[in-house]
């Protein structure tokens, strides 16, 4: 309805509430963690036909204005980032399983009544992407407040592992996925570092640039037993 110079919209209330994976047994949370997001792929993959949806091209999005929007700003990210991400998206990007995707997936985006999941939240960012990138997305907003805390990353690293193991339970990964996770990691602080550069918010992306570079050179401690195995 729109009123007064605005629109209104009425909705019902979903219940529940968002819970902290840091609290309670890790790598359970991780799991449920992970099931979400995999029940969510399934459902979202039988109405993916039936939707206009967004085909999204992050190797485009890399060239077009990833790389000269960090050009333009002076961004120095270390060694080898760069050059690994254009191996990725030459190599190994069109190989990965293609559907519509949350594209915004942490836990303030998922609820959960009495231990089970009650609903998702803020789907303006679907699109049509890599499925993988919401497991990405997920594990990167855990991490990005936590890496620098040793007990917090420890933690960390049990979450990520949960959410691997819940999201393979019901929907497995298939080799090309999982070799993509730590070219993603990277990706995705790579991306939001141009992000905040191009939005004016420089000390962010300064701290994002910062957190890109850690990640890089700690990917085989974050990822090794699971991934780098």
């Amino acid at each position: 309805m729109f009123a007064d110079d605005r629109y209104w919209c009425l909705m019902k209330r979903i219940k529940g509430t968002v819970f902290d994976p840091y609290v309670g047994n890790p790598k359970q949370n991780g799991f449920i963690l992970g099931k979400a997001v995999a029940e969510l792929h399934l459902a979202l993959k039988r109405i993916e036909d039936k939707s206009d949806i967004f085909e999204a091209d992050f190797h485009n999005e890399f060239i077009s204005w990833i790389l000269p929007e960090l050009e333009r700003c002076g961004i120095s990210l270390a060694d080898g980032v760069i050059d690994s991400l254009h191996a990725f998206f030459e190599q190994d990007y069109m190989l990965l399983p293609h559907q519509l995707i949350h594209r915004d997936m942490h836990t303030s985006n998922l609820l959960f009544e009495d231990g089970e999941l009650s609903g998702y939240l803020d789907f303006d960012m679907c699109q049509r992407n890599v499925r993988v990138f919401d497991i990405v997305y997920l594990g990167c907003s855990q991490l990005v407040e936590n890496y620098m805390d040793k007990a917090r990353l420890a933690i960390w690293r049990e979450i990520f592992s949960g959410v691997f193991w819940g999201y393979n339970e019901l929907l497995p990964m298939n080799e090309e996925e999982m070799k993509a996770i730590p070219p993603l990691f990277l990706f995705d602080q790579v991306l939001f570092t141009a992000f905040y550069s191009k939005i004016g918010q420089l000390e962010t992306a300064k701290n994002c640039s910062e957190m890109t570079n850690w990640v890089y050179n700690n990917m085989a401690f974050l990822l090794r037993d699971y991934i780098l195995s």
